[in-house]
């Protein structure tokens, strides 16, 4: 069985444009994000899913000068560029993450295909259906299999439901057998996804502060930074110009 993570990526992001290839310390967010991936585990291959739109070039032109498997679908409907990366690479098993995770901690990922695996289920997520969700955004994995994302892609009709992929899935618990892993402990409140200028600096924080001090990118690790410094866990109801002042802080 082939476990396939697709990460997609793009750049016309109506928040945040570009978001994927904003560097941090020389580096673009998507490479945190992919370094992140590759620490599992259990997943077998890791694609890069983008679309055709020219804007999208540079995040293709990335992948290809770092030798990064990559495909490019449609930019809208996002369930066909799902399903044909996933036939293209011959996957069984679909772990779908987004590259505005880039802090997506590996174990989580781990964790997620074990009880997939263990529960024998059609879709799991640790955050869907998000009401009453407890992992925290920034932190999502999305798992199915080839057979149901086939489907869902030859089903659906609802172009709202195949630009968010998944929502077909977890929008169905009849026709789907659906499961959520919480945690006992709700940290729901912690955000350590982007969205936003906010979130970026958020980030940016984080990773210039854990390579300094040589800490490992773990869920319980963020957590206790955050915990630690008040005022960045803060950090999304600040204006841009309070988060500049942020590394004389730390």
């Amino acid at each position: 069985m082939k476990i396939l993570a697709i990460t997609q990526a793009r750049i016309s992001s109506s928040r945040l444009p570009g978001k994927s290839m904003k560097l941090i310390n020389g580096q673009p967010m998507l490479h945190y994000h992919l370094n992140q991936l590759s620490q599992s585990k259990l997943i077998d291959e890791i694609v890069v899913a983008t679309s055709l739109n020219k804007s999208d070039d540079k995040i293709a032109n990335y992948c290809k000068k770092k030798k990064i498997n990559f495909f490019r679908g449609p930019l809208k409907d996002v369930l066909s560029r799902y399903y044909y990366c996933a036939k293209k690479f011959n996957a069984d098993l679909i772990v779908r993450i987004t590259s505005d995770c880039p802090l997506i901690d590996p174990e989580i990922i781990d964790f997620c295909i074990k009880n997939y695996l263990k529960k024998k289920v059609d879709y799991l997520s640790n955050t869907n259906p998000p009401d009453g969700a407890t992992y925290p955004d920034g932190t999502d994995v999305e798992i199915f299999n080839f057979k149901n994302l086939e489907y869902a892609f030859l089903k659906c009709k609802n172009k709202n439901f195949r630009e968010h992929v998944t929502f077909y899935f977890w929008k169905n618990p009849i026709k789907f057998k659906v499961f959520r892993l919480d945690l006992k402990k709700n940290l729901r409140k912690y955000r350590i996804t982007v969205d936003y200028k906010e979130d970026f600096l958020l980030i940016d924080h984080i990773l210039t502060y854990f390579k300094k001090n040589n800490i490992k990118l773990r869920l319980a690790n963020i957590v206790s930074f955050l915990n630690k410094k008040k005022h960045i866990n803060r950090v999304n109801r600040m204006h841009n110009k309070d988060l500049e002042n942020l590394n004389e802080k730390m």
